[in-house]
């Protein structure tokens, strides 16, 4: 078997920081040129290659091809490239290649990301921005994709897909809540992420993007957008904290009301009935859940009307017990439905040591997924 010696070289700039910050941008541009000059001259009058990794830098864990072709094919690089440049940094064992269902999925030998990312920043503040922004579009792209998914029958493939890109999508997601720029963004993630968020008990992280944002200048320039970021805030609030809750509840429910939102009125509703329920107020719940109970009904969501249900059920429960076993009955019809046989027999099976509400919201991919 031939054996070869593979020879790296890794270069830096001493005291990069220092000296960016004692020449500034244009002044260190022209001292990074040299060094790129330097080495590329070497280079090439002894037959090396050179490998630039700096764009892989900003993955958190593992990728996928989709999403190095989103990241790194820009500047010098297209994306048809990026396939060729990543198949050659895993054939000199600096990307290690995992199969995944079929697919490969990239990662980064942590002395190569370390070094990558050093790369990044002395490029300069306008590339790395460019790097993170792309970063933060693909996954929300992939976020945008998979929420439509997610209260349906397939909702265990969607959920270990995401499960697969949790830590990219948290990195997308926080660089989004700290751009200035980037509300739009975090709502757009708060209303694609919700569904998965609740499912995988991810209710504080949820609340701890959302909450922050829904209070920024900009952030009603979509009032649809801002209407469910905040009524997915006020469900997330509730196994955190009930006083904050309640008043995201009521402000998702106000504001629903003025958009004439029926969609979001009846989630609203919902939402803020069992919230009293829980808050011990089941006697100022009920009648918010009748009301989305009613309004589901008319509008002939299957799915919006378990949703609704769930909350009135915890309420009636105590107040108006006899129509349970009816309520309880029409849920899981609801269920069964919109979501299969399966997921209606787990419903039920759960409700038998669960609260009515955890039980309906398993089913709905809101609350614990097993």
């Amino acid at each position: 078997m031939p054996v070869e010696t593979l020879t790296f070289l890794f270069t830096d700039i001493e005291s990069s920081t220092a000296l960016l910050r004692r020449l500034g941008d244009g002044g260190y541009a022209q001292v990074l040129a040299d060094h790129h000059s330097l080495i590329r001259s070497g280079l090439a009058a002894h037959g090396g290659e050179e490998v630039d990794t700096q764009g892989d830098a900003f993955f958190a864990e593992s990728f996928d091809l989709d999403a190095a072709e989103a990241v790194c094919g820009f500047g010098d690089i297209e994306p048809v490239e990026v396939a060729d440049l990543l198949g050659s940094l895993v054939d000199k064992s600096l990307v290690v290649a995992e199969s995944n269902g079929g697919a490969f999925r990239y990662r980064l030998l942590e002395t190569i990301r370390q070094f990558a990312a050093e790369r990044l920043a002395e490029a300069g503040a306008d590339e790395a921005a460019a790097v993170a922004a792309a970063h933060c579009e693909h996954f929300l792209s992939v976020a945008e994709a998979a929420a439509p998914h997610l209260p349906g029958p397939d909702q265990g493939t969607w959920l270990a897909s995401l499960d697969t890109e949790q830590a990219n999508m948290r990195r997308a997601a926080e660089h989004a809540a700290s751009d200035p720029d980037g509300t739009s963004q975090l709502l757009r993630f708060g209303v694609a992420l919700h569904a998965y968020w609740m499912a995988r008990s991810r209710a504080e992280e949820e609340l701890g993007l959302l909450a922050p944002v829904l209070e920024r200048p900009g952030a009603r320039t979509d009032p649809r957008l801002f209407g469910a970021a905040l009524a997915h805030a006020a469900l997330a609030a509730r196994p955190v904290d009930l006083a904050t809750a309640l008043q995201l509840g009521n402000r998702a429910v106000e504001f629903a009301r003025q958009l004439h939102d029926d969609r979001l009125l009846i989630e609203s509703l919902a939402t803020l009935c069992g919230t009293y329920y829980f808050a011990g107020e089941a006697d100022r719940g009920l009648p918010l859940g009748e009301e989305s109970v009613e309004r589901a009904r008319r509008l002939g969501d299957d799915v919006l009307l378990a949703a609704s249900l769930a909350g009135y059920l915890l309420c009636s429960d105590l107040i108006e017990p006899t129509r349970s076993e009816q309520l309880f009955a029409e849920a899981v019809h609801q269920v069964r439905t919109s979501l299969g046989e399966e997921q209606a027999a787990r419903a039920y099976a759960n409700g038998m040591t669960l609260s009515l509400d955890q039980a309906l919201d398993l089913a709905l991919g809101r609350g614990h997924s097993a």
